[in-house]
């Protein structure tokens, strides 16, 4: 559970790019790729450690005209898929 004043941050050391408004995200190895729907690359695009949990929510929220509660819980399982993975940190 991710706690809603952290600041989700991309591993800078992984290697992805944007195609067609879908973010493409490999692992550092190269070993399995992410291919994100356009939610998903606007999550990921706030990803930098500048925006906390809340702030990322309220965005989304108002970007895909999406009600609050799925939108948390769609980018709580997000964040915490992409965090086993080390692709995203949880900064204070």
């Amino acid at each position: 559970m991710i706690v809603k004043s952290k600041f989700p941050c991309r591993d800078e050391q992984c290697m992805w790019r944007v195609v067609e408004n879908e973010a493409i995200i490999f692992s550092e190895e190269g070993q399995w790729l992410h291919q994100l729907n356009d939610m998903g690359t606007e999550i990921w695009n706030m990803c930098d450690g500048t925006l906390n949990f809340t702030e990322i929510t309220d965005k989304i929220c108002d970007k895909f005209d999406v009600e609050r509660e799925v939108a948390e819980a769609d980018i709580q399982s997000f964040i915490d898929e992409l965090s086993k993975k080390g692709l995203i940190t949880l900064k204070e």
